[in-house]
């Protein structure tokens, strides 16, 4: 929780929600609106930290710097 008295004083700032509301609304939004869905985020594994994707790209990645760098000559060394 971050203090905003100064923000509620100074500026007369107030909650259009009280906050246990919209804790509640909020947990309720994220049950019927997940952030990602486990199986794709695990890949099947049950690992979350199984990146698929990322994995993905940073070998596309690399190989895109190899034919590169075989392509293009190196400038000379300074």
């Amino acid at each position: 929780m971050f203090d905003i008295a100064k923000t509620v004083y100074e500026l007369g700032y107030r909650d259009l929600v009280p906050t246990p509301e919209g804790v509640k609304r909020s947990v309720q939004w994220l049950i019927y609106n997940p952030l990602f869905d486990d199986t794709e985020a695990t890949n099947g594994s049950g690992n979350l930290y199984s990146y698929n994707i990322e994995d993905r790209l940073i070998e596309a990645y690399q190989r895109s710097m190899n034919k590169i760098t075989k392509t293009l000559p190196l400038p000379p060394p300074h």
